[in-house]
């Protein structure tokens, strides 16, 4: 009743009330206290205040106060840049950076060094008994005295040192050994040692060496004040909060208080803690937290997300019906879209998430409470958004809202189908006249190779049969030079019934295979008789072939005999030289086999060059191209092997030629 609407964050702390706490809406700079006994503070005002029983206000006459520390229920003290005070008294007008009691002395730091003395004979450091006072030189900002041993710091990292020897001892921090602006010291009971510093947070060390260091999982790095408490837990002051460094088995865990906790403020200057009483001073006041009720609190509740409006190019719709799904025109595609996470302990820092598929599949955070999509392409669009309270709890269901974009005329199915239909038939009318006219140039180009080819195989044909008289002629003619009238007379009319043969069938490039084997069988008995009995053959020929219905080039299998008789068994020592000629049925067509037990034809080449002949077997070369001209011009399938015969030792001993037609 008139005093309007008070919030409490969490009724789990006390603030601004008279008969808890007695500072009101007041900025506090520094707080301590001996266990549950007293409990002092330091105002913006440097006024130092015992507020548990509100005995005593000192208004010291400070430029700032730097340090506030206490030993007994009746002992403070407080100083700054010009002086230093003793149950509210000055006892010395020196500029100070910190102070630290250790049972009956007091190390007070300077901005010439660190001063000892005892606290029962507080005197003015002018002038005083150098028996009582040690100097040790260098600017201190931190300080922490132990029985026979002290540590300092400053913006040059940490110290120690022995309070009755002039000389510093530098602690390396780091393996860089950078400068490290050490701004407190503490001790805890297991005798590890706290450094808090500025920037680089905190360092725990033990006999002098860090054994552990915390930083990232810090709510800040930068320390304002580090305490600890009778439960040797670490407690630091941030400008993001409240820090609890506490032990738990072998390890140490991190606990963090901010305002989502409670506090007025997240910029934190001092704290003190008792008896799991936890006093946080900030410039909105001071904070009492009970630490156990703290604990059993459930922050942990995901905060709600709700879709507020949706904007397309200033036009607003307000989100009404969820069961709705907005479409809009291809050219509305620019969506804001306006949303609210509740989580009223973050104090408005709410952070969001948000992706919108398909286009957005990943989850993207943002600190916007609205957010802007541009020139969405036509298709149907889910967003999503959920929110993040200040310590990273999520919302267990994300906002989701559904909408499409219409695709342009160009766009729709049956425009599409209609481009298609119609570049389909200029396509297909296109391409049929560019084959036709690709088939008739095809196909005249075809009629003049065939042309061509078929002159080349009368050709080819017209060589072979004047290569194969000229042999014959020369035959006769070595007869009549030797004077053997009978075996010329013999030769001469063989040779005139084979000449008669090959006319019959002149007229056509092809005989039949009953031709060609008869046109064979008189060319061996010419050679045979030609050679003197030198050799011996065999033609076999399998009587239930259809001879009549193969068609084969003329001459197809004598170049190949020629060649196994005057280069294989011509040359051979041997006394049985053999021809053997097997004409057989094979898979889809018949198989011509001439195998001879001649030198073969690695040596007969060797031969050739040791004599240096300049004869080629044209025989051979002109019926291989006419063969392969025949294949070109599709006028039937021939194909030839020839094999060299080699006994178990590798050498040679003859060879065979294979030729397969193909039935046509």
């Amino acid at each position: 009743m008139g005093n309007g609407i008070i919030k409490y964050t969490n009724l789990d702390l006390e603030t601004g009330k008279e008969n808890i706490i007695k500072v009101i809406n007041e900025p506090i700079k520094k707080v301590n206290g001996y266990q549950n006994q007293s409990l002092w503070v330091a105002t913006s005002k440097n006024e130092v205040k015992e507020i548990l029983h509100y005995k005593e206000i000192y208004k010291p006459d400070l430029i700032d106060l730097r340090f506030l520390e206490t030993n007994k229920k009746e002992e403070t003290y407080f100083g700054g840049s010009n002086a230093v005070y003793a149950k509210g008294k000055v006892f010395s007008q020196f500029g100070f950076k910190a102070m630290d009691i250790h049972r009956d002395s007091l190390a007070l730091c300077t901005s010439f060094g660190v001063n000892f003395l005892k606290k029962n004979e507080l005197k003015s450091f002018r002038g005083y008994d150098k028996r009582q006072l040690t100097d040790i030189k260098g600017r201190m900002y931190a300080i922490l005295l132990l029985e026979g041993k002290f540590y300092s710091g400053n913006q040059q990292g940490l110290f120690w040192g022995k309070p009755n020897i002039d000389a510093l001892h530098p602690i390396c921090l780091d393996g860089e050994n950078t400068s490290i602006s050490v701004i407190g010291i503490k001790r805890t009971n297991d005798g590890l040692i706290w450094v808090a510093t500025e920037g680089n947070g905190v360092y725990l060390l033990k006999d002098d060496e860090v054994i552990r260091h915390f930083n990232s999982e810090l709510l800040d790095a930068n320390i304002h004040s580090i305490k600890t408490d009778e439960k040797d837990r670490i407690w630091l002051a941030t400008r993001k909060g409240v820090n609890m460094i506490h032990k738990e088995g072998s390890d140490f865990n991190v606990t963090k208080y901010t305002s989502f906790h409670g506090l007025p403020d997240d910029y934190v200057n001092d704290i003190y803690c008792y008896d799991d009483i936890l006093y946080v001073a900030t410039d909105e006041g001071l904070v009492k937290l009970n630490i156990k009720q703290l604990i059993e609190t459930n922050f942990y509740l995901p905060p709600p997300v709700h879709i507020n409006s949706i904007k397309v190019l200033g036009a607003s719709w307000q989100i009404v019906r969820q069961d709705s799904i907005p479409i809009f025109e291809h050219n509305e595609n620019t969506i804001n879209f306006e949303y609210s996470g509740i989580s009223f302990k973050s104090n408005g820092k709410v952070r969001f998430e948000y992706r919108l598929i398909p286009s957005v599949e990943d989850w993207l955070q943002t600190p916007n409470d609205n957010i802007t999509f541009n020139n969405l392409e036509p298709d149907k669009y889910t967003f999503e958004v959920r929110a993040i309270d200040a310590i990273g709890n999520v919302s267990k269901v994300p906002a989701k809202l559904s909408f499409v974009i219409k695709k342009h005329f160009s766009q729709q199915l049956w425009f599409i189908l209609l481009l298609w239909l119609l570049s389909a038939i200029l396509v297909t009318v296109t391409t049929l006249q560019y084959f036709k006219y690709k088939r008739n140039k095809a196909a005249e180009k075809s009629k003049v190779e065939k042309l061509i080819s078929e002159l080349r195989l009368k050709s080819l044909q017209s060589q072979l049969n004047p290569h194969f008289i000229f042999n014959s002629l020369n035959a006769i003619q070595q007869f009549i030079n030797t004077e053997n009238k009978k075996s010329a007379n013999d030769y001469l009319a063989k040779f005139a019934r084979l000449m008669r043969l090959y006319l019959n069938g002149s007229d056509s490039q092809f005989i039949t295979l009953k031709q060609e084997i008869e046109v064979l069988k008189l060319y061996c008995s010419l050679e045979h008789l030609r050679f003197a009995d030198n050799f011996q053959y065999s033609i076999e020929v399998n009587d239930d072939l259809p001879l009549d219905q193969y068609k084969v080039p003329a001459m197809l299998l004598q170049p190949h005999v020629e060649n196994a008789i005057r280069h294989g068994l011509i040359p051979s020592t041997k006394d049985n030289n053999f021809l053997y000629i097997n004409v057989k049925e094979s898979d889809k067509g018949i198989l011509c086999e001439i195998i001879d037990n001649g030198i073969g034809r690695e040596k007969s080449l060797e031969m050739k060059k040791k004599v240096n002949s300049e004869h080629r077997s044209m025989g051979n070369k002109i019926s291989k191209e006419r063969l392969d001209m025949i294949r070109a011009l599709k006028l039937g399938y021939i194909s030839e092997f020839i094999t060299d015969l080699k006994d178990e030792s590798g050498m040679a001993i003859g060879t065979k030629v294979e030729i397969f037609i193909a039935k046509s």
